[in-house]
Order: structure tokens, then sequence, then C-alpha cells
């Protein structure tokens, strides 16, 4: 028998329930087993595939969570010193479950929701690494104010036999507080000027308050706010110009007017900026945008196209003045399509990528969650010997809904992509 096991029980998240509270366990599964060679048909004719469980914590109270994309016929079981008092069902399509006697079914797949005309619904997942599962924990955490102390995912289950949920496992991944700062040795102190979005007043989109941040976050309650619809900068000190972009355009920003004077590409299509950076040494100003990276020289007004078109998008982009290396990061799409994980790459002077280095597990993989919606939410600063990551980003529930914005500030590694998180500001 063979399934995908990805479990945690995290540390900082049990203090949140008390001594005499169930456990919960969660299972995600994206479609069940179906025996070999059984025909497959269109989804609207196909029957579900099944999944068994087996509950076995002996003397614990548990409630259990089961969630999936396609239908699924649970079978659910308990040992005989395991009380099993509640399943929650969650997921996309309708779920079927066979529970023992007394035991109390919620249900919050999307079908049903639909039908009942709410949108409330718990997401579907089975991956650690899914964009989904972070909101999936924290889902779990508000409906149960129960820490999650296992979850056991895979594609779809290798046989008929009872998938086990008899252990607690350890991962902070799994804490409803996830990410949790590092402790405060082991952050240097550093300053710098940049820029932080937050929910705008009166349009749907965000906008972006300017100012200085160190270590512990920025450092005033109200920052300014930039022009309209500008969203990240970068400053030419030598001419002590300020450049901006927006989600479509390159401007000479003055802050203190909140004035944005658009800089006319020439020669080159800029489509969508994400990122910028000045290059002090070669007098520079580099864009990183869906079309490619583009180099624009203010003393000469000569654009050029450094790559064509990103093989993944870019969230941020620095150039670092002692090792004159320019770094990105960007979200390196996985095999099953629906995980972004964080990199940060090195690249030499005309684009071309050097080296990428994976990020540490704090800069979790929904942190950049849809790429193709990029607009200027993360920062890459060059602190010296290391960066600073300052994201700005959506928490979203379980219905794929913006919540609220978080913001996000790491020292990063750039030798080995070790990242320790100095200040967050989350989602209640």
């Amino acid at each position: 028998m063979r399934w995908l096991l990805c479990a945690v029980l995290t540390c900082g998240s049990g203090a949140l329930a008390r001594a005499a509270d169930p456990e919960l366990h969660a299972v995600g599964i994206h479609e069940g087993f179906f025996p070999p060679g059984a025909p497959r048909v269109p989804r609207a004719e196909r029957k579900p595939g099944t999944a068994k469980i087996e509950v076995d914590r002996p003397n614990k109270e548990v409630v259990l969570a089961l969630t999936a994309y396609n239908s699924i016929d649970w079978t659910v079981t308990a040992t005989p010193k395991t009380k099993l008092t509640k399943v929650i069902v969650g997921g996309y399509y309708k779920q079927q479950v066979k529970v023992p006697k007394g035991v109390e079914v919620e249900d919050f797949t999307y079908e049903n929701a639909q039908q009942r005309g709410v949108r409330e619904y718990v997401p579907h997942v089975y991956e650690l690494d899914a964009a989904r599962f972070r909101p999936f924990v924290r889902d779990l955490f508000v409906r149960t104010k129960l820490p999650l102390s296992s979850f056991t995912g895979t594609y779809q289950p290798a046989d008929d036999a009872a998938i086990p949920v008899n252990a607690l496992q350890k991962d902070d991944r799994l804490s409803a507080d996830f990410p949790q700062l590092s402790p405060k040795a082991q952050i240097p102190k550093f300053a710098f000027e940049g820029t932080r979005l937050v929910p705008h007043d009166r349009l749907p989109f965000p906008r972006a308050l300017f100012g200085e941040f160190s270590e512990a976050g920025p450092s005033k309650e109200a920052l300014p706010a930039l022009p309209e619809r500008v969203n990240q900068t970068a400053y030419d000190a030598g001419a002590k110009v300020r450049y901006g972009i927006d989600s479509h355009n390159l401007f000479v920003v003055d802050i203190d007017k909140r004035a944005a004077e658009k800089v006319a590409p020439k020669g080159v299509e800029l489509s969508w900026p994400t990122a910028i950076t000045f290059d002090a040494k070669r007098g520079r100003v580099l864009i990183a945008a869906r079309t490619g990276l583009y180099e624009y020289v203010p003393k000469t007004g000569v654009w050029t196209e450094l790559q064509k078109r990103e093989r993944e998008l870019t969230a941020a982009l620095v150039w670092c003045k002692a090792t004159d290396t320019l770094y990105a990061v960007r979200g390196e799409r996985q095999p099953n399509g629906e995980v972004y994980k964080p990199v940060l790459v090195e690249l030499a002077a005309n684009g071309a990528e050097v080296k990428r280095t994976p990020l540490g597990p704090l800069v979790f993989p929904g942190l950049l969650y849809q790429l193709e919606r990029l607009d200027g939410s993360a920062q890459l600063v060059d602190l010296g010997k290391q960066l600073a990551l300052l994201v700005s980003t959506t928490d979203r529930d379980g219905n794929g809904r913006n919540v609220k914005l978080e913001a996000f500030l790491y020292v990063i590694d750039p030798a080995n992509g070790g990242a320790k998180l100095a200040w967050k500001e989350t989602a209640k």
C-alpha cells in the first residue's frame, strides 16, 4: 500500500487549544480509488472513486476533516477506544461519507454551498506545498478553534486499503500562525526605504505606501502614499532621482508632491512591469515585466530588451553594489502546475540566469500565489551581505476571496537561500 504522507503538528499552535480539546486531523485527496481496469468516462457520467479512512487514536477525542476535488465515496471507521465526534467534509464536488453511528457530519463542499446559495466552503488540497494549503489550515482553525495534529495527502489512493490516521506529526506549516517570527537574536539590524500595499479606500486595487522600514517593520504606522497606481520604486542616488512602476508604465516619481511623470519606452514593448531596480555601476534602470527584462539608461534615453519574455515572472529584483550582482525572486512552477515555489535567482549583467536557490520554508509557496496577478507586491533590498524581501500579499479564504492584505519581511542569505522572518502583519 502506498500513499503520500504530508504531516505536521505545530508547536506554536498547540497553545491555542485547551488541554481537554479534541485532536483535529485532516486527509486530502484529489480523486478516489478506482479498481484496475475500471473504464474512464466523462466526469458527468463518472461514479465516485472510493477512499477508506481508519482513525486510531486510543483514548482521544477526534475531529476529522476530509477534503477532495472530485466526488469520493468515503468510508470512515474508528478503533474501539477512539472517540470520533465529528467529520468535516470539504472540497469542490459533492462528497459521500459513511461514518460510525452517532458521529456528526458537517458538509462544507463547494457544490453543497452553491445549492444552499452561500459561498462558504472548505477548499480542496492534497499537498503541503499548494497555495491553498495555508488558507485550508486557517479555515479549519476558524471553524474548530483546534490546532491541526496531522495531515495526510495524496492525489489518489493506490489501493483499497484504509488510510490510517493514527499519530501526531510535527511540521510548523500546519500552524494557524505559520509562518512564525524567527528569534530576534538571528535578525540583523538594518534600515531601508520601501513600499507596502494596503487596501485602497476607493478602488478595487491596492495602493502603495512609502517609507522607512527596519527589522521591526515600518517606522511609522501612517506612511505617505505613492502617486496613484505607482506600486514600487528604485532610487538613483547619484542623480537623486526616483523611478517607479505601475502595472503598465515607468515613471519619474516625486514622492513629496505625489507626482509621477511617465517615461515612454522607445523601441521595446514594456507590458505589465512587476519589479524594478537601479544599477548604479552602469547607470541604468532595470525593469522586469511579463514580456521580458528591460534596461533604460536615463543619460541617453536608450531602451534595451535584455531578455525576451521571461519563462517565470519576476516578483522582485535588486542590484547589489558590493558584489555587482543582480538577484531576482521568482515563482518556480511545479510539475502539477498548481504550485509556485519561491526561488532566488542570480542573474548576469545581461539578465541571463547564473544560479537559482530555493528559499527557506518560511517563504511559503502561497506567498506568491498566482504570479499572473503580480502587481509590484514584492521588493528585494540590498543589505550588504544579505538581502531583505518585503512582500505584501493577499490572504485568501477557502473561497478564493481576498480577505486582507498581509505583509512579511524576510532576511535572506543569498549563498544558500536561508530565510528568517523579521516582521509580519497577518490577517486575523
